[in-house]
Parts: structure tokens; C-alpha cells; sequence
């Protein structure tokens, strides 16, 4: 009995051991999920009996995370721009379902969206969703929780640090982010951009306390310039007529202004800093912002922050 128990366990472990992605899938390390990129261009109901005769369905997205990930990989794995994902209704107005029956929960709908189509197709390059006739023919994205135990095939894993080396990833944005030291606005702006990103926009609390994390200084030293070290250079800038944020480097909207320590114009307006130190070192402190009246050429700030969607290229 004891042997049999002994064997029942070791063809467990084998079946563990030896479980692999459906052919021409590929594992996503973190996700816990095979991933099927198909350019074969059919219907969403045709897609999803593909998914099924593998075992899984059109692909279900639970979060930012989960949407930034599956897109960033389209990117290099779609010839297509866009490809269906397991979510559908069955008319205009009726609830979101997931063809795996996950519980819907999470939305990432593109400017204008949803509009009266029922089915749902993930633009890769915005990271965005937006509804088309069922019937349209597009390619599709398939996931697969459970492996299939078989010996071993062409499928690989990939990691998800999709972020470049060093940077944070942050769930509640699904961005990216990553401190630098020591440039002017125009430079580190123009670092950022080499990453595929910008200087950071901020707009909520939650984002302006984890960005501020990154910085944080508590020394209260100065840098040649006579900036507190922990003064972080934000990508955006103050309208100086009502004190809220005029506008980001990324084009994102400009929903959000922390509170403002003080405002002075400059030749090149009003460029946002934050003070990532703590009161004991300047009263504008703890995330708070305060501006820069100074050419964005000339003045060489502490710190600052970039900021950018992930990407299988940092990998």
C-alpha cells in the first residue's frame, strides 16, 4: 500500500513537473498562464472554439497589470494591431461577460468606448479595448490556465519584468517607473523619451505618494545647484492664473494638482517640482509641490522621474 501511495505521488509530481504550453504558446511567468498570439484573422465565436479545442478560451483580463502585459507582447507577437479578447455581451446594453466566466471587473476602454458592437477587441499599441461586430475577422489572443503534462515542445517562458532595469512597477497605473539624478528638465525629459516614456504625470494622491517614494531624501543636503536633494522634477507645468496643472509632457490629461507650496513664472513657465523630503529640511516637503521659474536648458535639478508602459523589449 505504502508503495502504491509512493508511485501515485511520484506520477503527481511528473505530470507537474513535465507540464507544458499547447503548441506555438508560450508561458507568461506571473500571469500563471500560456498565451496563443494567432494573426489568423476569423470571427470571435470562431476564435474562442480554437481557444477551447486547446483547452482554454479568448484571453480574460482581471487588471491593469494582466492588460499591460498581453498588450505589450502583441506589440511584438501581432503582425495585427488588434486582436479579440474573451470579452463579450449578447446586445446593446446587457451585462460584460468573459468567455472563461471570470467575474467582470475591470474595464480599459479606449476614448469613445464601448460603443453598440458586442464584442471586444484589445488595441495593443494603446493598451486599450474598443467593441466590434462579432462578426468581423481579426485575430485573437488565447490564454490557457491549466498546462498540458506532455514532453517538452517549442513553447518558452518569458518573464513579466517588462520594465526597464531598475524601474518599478506600479499596479494601480500598470506603468513603469524610474528615478534619475543629476539633469536639467530638457535632459532628463529627453532620457525619458529614450525609454519610450516621459517625464511622470501624476494624477491621484495614491501616484504622487508612490512616485515620491522613489526619491525620498531625508539628508536635507544640497546639490551645486542648492536644490534639496529628494527635489524631483515632475513632467508637467502650473498655469500660473489658476494655479492647476496645465499639462504633461505624455499628453495625459491634467485631472490633478497636488497641493502647491508656491508659484513663480519663468521664461519657461511654471515646471513642476515635488519636494520628496521631509519638513526638519524645507516647509514645501512630503510630496507637496512647488515650481521652477528657471530655463529648463540650464538649471540641474536632484532628481526626477520617468515614467512608461511596459514593453517586452526591456527584457
Amino acid at each position: 500500500m505504502h508503495n502504491f501511495y509512493f508511485l501515485f505521488d511520484f506520477w503527481l509530481l511528473l505530470g507537474t513537473i513535465f507540464a507544458y504550453c499547447p503548441e506555438n504558446s508560450d508561458y507568461i511567468d506571473g500571469l500563471n498562464a500560456c498565451l496563443l498570439y494567432s494573426d489568423s484573422e476569423i470571427t470571435f465565436q470562431g476564435a474562442e472554439e480554437i481557444c477551447k479545442v486547446y483547452g482554454g478560451h479568448l484571453v480574460s483580463l482581471s487588471n491593469a497589470f494582466e492588460n499591460n502585459i498581453v498588450a505589450s507582447y502583441g506589440m511584438k507577437d501581432l503582425k495585427a494591431g488588434q486582436a479579440y479578447i474573451g470579452l463579450s455581451r449578447q446586445s446593446a446594453g446587457a451585462q460584460w461577460a468573459w468567455t472563461d466566466t471570470m467575474s467582470v471587473g475591470y474595464y480599459k476602454w479606449a476614448s469613445g468606448q464601448p460603443a453598440q458592437q458586442n464584442c471586444v477587441i484589445l488595441d495593443v499599441t494603446e493598451m486599450a479595448w474598443r467593441t466590434v461586430d462579432c462578426t468581423l475577422k481579426a485575430a485573437y489572443i488565447c490564454k490557457f490556465d491549466q498546462l498540458i503534462p506532455t514532453s517538452p515542445g517549442p513553447s518558452t517562458t518569458r518573464a513579466t519584468t517588462l520594465c526597464p532595469d531598475g524601474w518599478k512597477f506600479w499596479n494601480k497605473t500598470g506603468m513603469c517607473y524610474g528615478a534619475g539624478q543629476e539633469m536639467t528638465f530638457d535632459d532628463a525629459e529627453a532620457y525619458c523619451i529614450t525609454f519610450g516614456g516621459h517625464l511622470a504625470s501624476v494624477h491621484s494622491d495614491e501616484e504622487n505618494d508612490f512616485i515620491k517614494s522613489l526619491t525620498y531624501n531625508t539628508s536635507c543636503d544640497r546639490n551645486d545647484a542648492n536644490w534639496f536633494f529628494g527635489t524631483t522634477i515632475l513632467g508637467g507645468q502650473i498655469y500660473d492664473r489658476t494655479n492647476l496643472t496645465d499639462y504633461w509632457t505624455d499628453g495625459s490629461p491634467t485631472n490633478y494638482t497636488r497641493t502647491l507650496c508656491n508659484v513663480g513664472s519663468g521664461p519657461d513657465g511654471n515646471t513642476i517640482l515635488m519636494g520628496a523630503y521631509p519638513t526638519t529640511c524645507w516647509d514645501c516637503a512630503e510630496g507637496n509641490w512647488g515650481t521652477s521659474p528657471f530655463e529648463r536648458s540650464e538649471v540641474v535639478y536632484p532628481n526626477f522621474v520617468c515614467k512608461t508602459a511596459p514593453n517586452p523589449l526591456f527584457r
